[in-house]
C-alpha cells in the first residue's frame, strides 16, 4: 500500500484508530496499577489505624544482652512512639512494621511483622552479639492473647534451638595451646572419634568443665559435640590438633594427628552418646566429607588399642547407618 496515495480522511481514520488503541492500553495498565496501589494503601491505612495509640510488651529470645528483659513500646499517632522512654519513629507497609530507633542506641530492629491485632514478632540486633535475636511483642491491652503468645514463644524457642544445632559454634578463641598452626592446606583423610567427660565436677557432662580440662592438659580436638547436640569448633581444620597421641592407622602410618581431625563427644564410660549427639555427629561428618577425601573413620581405641578405650559405649552400627555407610571398623 502506498501511504502517499491515500486520501486525507482515510489517513486520519488509521491514525485515529492507532491512537485510540494506545490510549485504551495505557488506560487499562494505569487502572490495574492504580487499583493495586489503592489496595496496598488501604491495607497500610488500616494497619496504621490498628497500631496507632497502642501499647506493647516486647520479650526477647536468644539474646545475650537482654536475657529476661521485657521492653515497653508505645506507638502513637503520626508515626512516633516511645520504647523504654526513648523516642522512636514507626511506619507500616502491608504487614511489615518499620520501627526506627536512635542510631546511638545499642539495639536496633531489623524486621517486625504484624501477626494479628495482638501480636508482632521479628528480629533485632544488639552491638556485641554474634547474631540477631528474636522477639515477640504482645499488645498490653489484650488479655486474650496470652495462650497465643505462649504458643508462638514455644515455637520460636524450638526454631532457635534447631538452628543452633544445625550451626557450629566457634570456640577457637579459647585455645592458645593444644594444636600446631600450619601454613597452607594439609591433606586430611581420617577422622578419629573420642569421648570426654569432666572428672572434677558434680556434673560430668558440663561443657565448660570439659573445655577447661583440655586447656589444662594442653590438648584439643577439632570439634566437640555436647550433650544437647550442639557442635563446637575448637581448632581450625587446617591446623594440627593434639587429640590422638601415639598410635597407628590401618595402613601402618603413625603420624595420626598430621593427617586426621579429632571429634570429641561428651559421654562417660557408663553413659553413651544420645540421639542428639549421633545426629550432630552425622551432620558434621557429612559436612567434613564435602571438603576432604576421608578414607578412615576410626575410634581412639582402634588406633591406640590397649592405651585408649574411647569412644565409650559408642554404637558404630547406628553411626554408620546415619551416614549411609556399611563398613564398620
Amino acid at each position: 500500500m502506498n501511504w502517499k496515495s491515500l486520501k486525507s480522511p482515510v489517513k486520519q481514520m488509521i491514525v485515529g484508530g492507532i491512537l485510540l488503541g494506545t490510549v485504551i492500553t495505557l488506560t487499562a495498565t494505569n487502572y490495574e496499577k492504580t487499583s493495586e496501589e489503592t489496595v496496598n494503601t488501604e491495607l497500610t491505612k488500616e494497619n496504621i489505624k490498628r497500631l496507632a495509640n497502642t501499647n506493647w510488651k516486647l520479650k526477647y529470645y536468644d539474646c545475650t544482652n537482654c536475657t529476661g528483659r521485657a521492653d515497653d513500646l508505645t506507638l502513637q499517632e503520626g508515626g512516633v512512639g516511645v520504647l523504654e522512654g526513648t523516642p522512636v519513629k514507626w511506619s507500616v507497609k502491608d504487614d511489615t512494621v518499620k520501627i526506627i530507633t536512635d542510631p546511638k542506641q545499642t539495639c536496633h530492629f531489623r524486621k517486625v511483622l504484624l501477626a494479628d491485632e495482638s501480636l508482632m514478632f521479628g528480629n533485632s540486633f544488639c552491638k556485641g552479639d554474634a547474631r540477631e535475636s528474636s522477639f515477640i511483642a504482645s499488645k498490653v491491652t489484650s488479655r486474650n492473647n496470652e495462650a497465643a503468645m505462649a504458643a508462638v514463644a514455644a515455637e520460636t524457642a524450638i526454631a532457635i534451638e534447631e538452628e543452633k544445632r544445625l550451626s557450629i559454634a566457634d570456640k577457637t578463641y579459647m585455645f592458645k595451646r593444644g594444636f600446631e598452626k600450619t601454613y597452607g592446606e594439609r591433606r586430611i583423610d581420617a577422622l578419629i572419634i573420642h569421648s570426654s567427660f569432666c572428672v572434677n565436677s558434680n556434673n560430668p557432662f558440663d561443657l565448660y568443665c570439659v573445655l577447661a580440662e583440655y586447656k589444662r592438659h594442653g590438648v584439643a580436638a577439632h570439634y566437640l559435640i555436647d550433650r544437647e547436640g550442639f557442635t563446637h569448633r575448637l581448632v581450625d581444620e587446617d591446623n594440627v590438633a593434639f587429640h590422638a597421641g601415639f598410635g597407628k592407622m590401618p595402613d601402618g602410618n603413625n603420624a595420626i594427628n598430621t593427617r586426621s581431625m579429632g571429634i570429641e563427644i561428651i559421654n562417660s564410660e557408663d553413659v553413651g552418646p544420645n540421639e542428639l549427639q549421633y545426629a550432630a555427629l552425622a551432620r558434621l561428618v557429612k559436612d567434613i566429607k564435602t571438603r576432604h577425601r576421608i578414607k578412615y573413620i576410626k575410634g581412639h581405641n582402634h588406633i591406640a588399642p590397649g592405651r585408649k578405650s574411647d569412644p565409650w559405649k559408642f554404637n558404630w552400627k547406628t553411626f554408620y547407618e546415619s551416614i549411609k555407610e556399611e563398613s564398620i571398623p
